[in-house]
C-alpha cells in the first residue's frame, strides 16, 4: 500500500512559507501538494498551521488522504473498506423523510433512527455513480448495483424504496436504499481527528457512539466478530451533527461482495483494506 496526503494552501501562504517549486499553483489562489506520508515537509507544514492556529488562522484549507493497493493486498482482506466517493448535497430530512431521535445524543446526533421510507428529489442524482451517500449518511445504490447484489447471492443487504419528491412521492425504479446488517467494532488502532496534523482538537463524543469528525487511517476492528453476514456497518460513527449532516457508520464488505462489485464495475467506490486486531 502506498499512502500519499493532498493538501490545498492558499497560494499567498504557501509562496510565503514553503521550499521554492513546492506544490503546483492551481488557478492562481491555491497551491496544491500530493506527498507521502513518510515526507519530513508533512511535520514542517504541520508546525506552521500550528503557529496559525494560535492566532486562530488555518494555514491550509483542505486534504485528502489517498491510499492505492495492490489487487493481491484488497484480495488477502478479511472485509474491505467500501469508501462511497461521492455525497448529495441533499438528505431525506429535507423531503419528509422521519427519523427517530428519541434515542439520539442531543450533541452528536448518535443513535437516530430512519423512521419513514426514504424520499429523495431524484433529478439531483445527477451522477454516473452506482452509489452515493447524502449528507445524512443515507446510501443510495442503482438498480444496477442492486440486481448485482441480488444475483451475487449476497447476505445481510437489504435493499428498500426511495420515494421520487419530484413527481408526488412515487417509488423510483432507479433508486434504491441500501440497509447493512452485520455489525462490527472499531478497535483503538483506528485514528480519528479533525485534520492529519491533530493540531486541532479531536471531538469525541461524551455518549461514545461519534468518535470524531474524521477518519485518518485504516480501519482496524476488534477480533471476535461473527462471519455471518456479507456486509457490516461499524457500531461506532464518524463526523457531525450539523444542519443536514449526520455522522455515519462506516461500510465493510466481504471478499464476496468484493468480488461482486468489482467483476460488475460499480462505479462511484474505492477500496481500502481494514485490519483485523
Amino acid at each position: 500500500m502506498t499512502e500519499t496526503i493532498e493538501i490545498r494552501i492558499p497560494e499567498l501562504h504557501a509562496a510565503k512559507y514553503l521550499p521554492a517549486g513546492t506544490g503546483v499553483c492551481v488557478g492562481g489562489v491555491a497551491r496544491k501538494l500530493e506527498l507521502s506520508s513518510d515526507d519530513p515537509l508533512l511535520n514542517e507544514i504541520g508546525a506552521i498551521d500550528a503557529s496559525f492556529r494560535r492566532q486562530d488562522r488555518a494555514f491550509f484549507t483542505g486534504w485528502i488522504i489517498h491510499r492505492k493497493y495492490k489487487k493481491s493486498e484488497l484480495q488477502s482482506s478479511e472485509l474491505v473498506h467500501l469508501r462511497i466517493q461521492e455525497v448529495l448535497e441533499t438528505a431525506g430530512e429535507e423531503h419528509g423523510t422521519q427519523y427517530d431521535d428519541s434515542d439520539a445524543c442531543s450533541v452528536c446526533g448518535g443513535g437516530s433512527k430512519q423512521a419513514s421510507a426514504l424520499c429523495l428529489d431524484t433529478t439531483q442524482i445527477a451522477t454516473k455513480s452506482d452509489i452515493v451517500r447524502t449528507l445524512a449518511g443515507e446510501i443510495v445504490v442503482s438498480a444496477r448495483f442492486r440486481d448485482a447484489c441480488i444475483a451475487g447471492n449476497l447476505d445481510g443487504v437489504e435493499f428498500r424504496e426511495i420515494f421520487r419528491a419530484e413527481n408526488q412521492n412515487t417509488e423510483s425504479k432507479e433508486w434504491y436504499q441500501l440497509f447493512v446488517g452485520g455489525r462490527v467494532s472499531l478497535s483503538a488502532l483506528t485514528k480519528v481527528g479533525n485534520d492529519p496534523f491533530e493540531n486541532s482538537i479531536p471531538k469525541t463524543c461524551e455518549c461514545g457512539r461519534t468518535l470524531g469528525l474524521n477518519l485518518l487511517s485504516e480501519v482496524a476492528i476488534n477480533d471476535g466478530y461473527t462471519i455471518d453476514a456479507d456486509a457490516f456497518t461499524t457500531a461506532e460513527l464518524i463526523g457531525v451533527r450539523r444542519g443536514l449532516l449526520r455522522p455515519t457508520h462506516l461500510v465493510l464488505i466481504s471478499q464476496k461482495f468484493f468480488d461482486v462489485l468489482a467483476k460488475s464495475r460499480i462505479k462511484g467506490v474505492a477500496y481500502e483494506v481494514s485490519r483485523v486486531t
